[in-house]
């Protein structure tokens, strides 16, 4: 006995599950016997897909592989999905089926999520610490859990970042390969800005360390002191009085 095809429709997923559970054996003594029908199962195990893929984007499939078969479960009224501590729904992982009405047992059933869209990918070699530029990628559609990596789906992400290693063509962009490129470099000649209640100082000062936006940076001011700001957009250390 198999349990039909799940199918959601979402505004901007569709989801299509197939699952390949042979028997419901495993639910109770005898295969033929099962404790539990395929509409109870299949209505949680859709609601905890719909509900654990909602923020993702594009085509979603999921398929079910068996539980061991050389379990032997006490017959359960109910059974309840749960995603594991550290577990993601991506690629080859687990979700887990606990009793919650019936018996008292918990297992793990292994599952393949592959999820079709939209992402960057890269149409040349791209250089660590090179600046990353629209036309360094093109936006294609393809499996986005080929491998593990965060994707990129947006060209405005580009913006200011550069890479922290090296890519060739045709790889997928990754979320955690991408770094900001430091607005304020060690040695630059920056304006330190102290702003206080009501009133501003503005002095000038030479950076001795790179920094992010919003990241902070020290400074040798004109006096010979160090002080420490924020960078800001225009070689500008901020300092709250």
């Amino acid at each position: 006995m198999k349990l039909p095809p799940i199918t959601v429709n979402k505004t901007r997923n569709l989801l299509i599950a197939y699952i390949s559970i042979a028997t419901f054996g495993w639910l109770g003594a005898r295969a033929s016997e099962p404790q539990i029908g395929p509409g109870p199962l299949q209505s949680e195990l859709q609601k905890f897909i719909t509900e654990q893929t909602s923020r993702m984007t594009g085509r979603i499939e999921v398929e079910f592989g068996q539980i061991d078969p050389r379990l032997t479960l006490a017959p359960c009224a109910r059974i309840e999905p749960y995603l594991p501590a550290s577990a993601r729904l991506w690629g080859k992982t687990n979700i887990g089926l606990k009793c919650v009405s019936g018996a008292f047992w918990n297992v793990s059933l292994p599952i393949h999520v592959r999820v079709f869209g939209t992402a960057l990918v890269t149409n040349r070699n791209v250089q660590a610490g090179q600046a990353l530029l629209p036309g360094d990628f093109v936006e294609q559609e393809l499996e986005l859990t080929r491998d593990h990596g965060k994707p990129v789906y947006d060209l405005a992400a580009l913006e200011n970042k550069t890479l922290s290693r090296s890519i060739g063509s045709g790889v997928i962009l990754r979320e955690e390969w991408m770094r900001s490129i430091p607005i304020i470099q060690s040695g630059d000649q920056v304006r330190v800005i102290a702003i206080g209640a009501g009133f501003s100082v503005t002095s000038e000062g030479q950076a001795i360390s790179s920094a992010v936006e919003g990241q902070m940076v020290r400074v040798r001011a004109e006096s010979g002191r160090v002080v420490t700001g924020v960078a800001r957009p225009g070689r500008i250390a901020e300092i709250r009085l």
